[in-house]
């Protein structure tokens, strides 16, 4: 895991945001805002990045999950325990090492090539975390995928927006979601 002071950006006013009003949120899942994304082409490139703030309310997790894409989480406020997975050889998942805290200033890279499958909890009980998230493609249009553990089954879903606020023009999950 990397800190932000690692980085010669630390200090860079980027990381003084302010974030939008979480809005539509769930007392169950964590709410997603999206801050930011775009479509970027040219003749031959076609690629899309998502910025967003994750809010996890007191003891709120995530299921087991992937991302399909690359990603980067920064800790805002508060903290997170990430369980990484892995496949054991009858096909169920087994927890990959301890989970790795993630406290302010921190980042986690996620990396489907390196296995990005992993749960996500609130370390705190009282109190809710926010954190920062960056993916290489429109997070909330991707075709992802929840797990059971017991038996390694994926089960494909689309994670969608947790906010009305804020406009995505390339949202296509309301369309795609079964």
């Amino acid at each position: 895991m990397l800190t932000l002071s690692d980085h010669p950006l630390a200090c860079s006013p980027c990381w003084q945001i302010s974030l939008p009003r979480m809005t539509g949120c769930q007392s169950f899942a964590p709410c997603r805002t999206p801050l930011f994304i775009s479509n970027f082409s040219c003749t031959v490139i076609l690629w899309s990045v998502s910025h967003w703030s994750v809010l996890y309310g007191p003891g709120q997790q995530t299921p087991v999950h992937d991302h399909m894409v690359w990603g980067f989480v920064g800790m805002l406020r508060g903290a997170e325990l990430s369980q990484r997975y892995r496949a054991n050889t009858d096909g169920s998942l087994i927890a990959d090492g301890e989970p790795d805290r993630l406290e302010p200033g921190m980042v986690d890279a996620l990396l489907p090539a390196e296995g990005d499958i992993h749960q996500v909890f609130n370390a705190y009980k009282d109190k809710p975390s926010i954190s920062i998230h960056l993916y290489g493609g429109n997070i909330g249009a991707v075709n992802r995928h929840v797990f059971d553990l017991a038996s390694g089954q994926p089960k494909t879903f689309i994670s969608g927006y947790s906010s009305d606020l804020v406009p995505n023009v390339w949202d296509r999950s309301a369309s795609r979601k079964t």
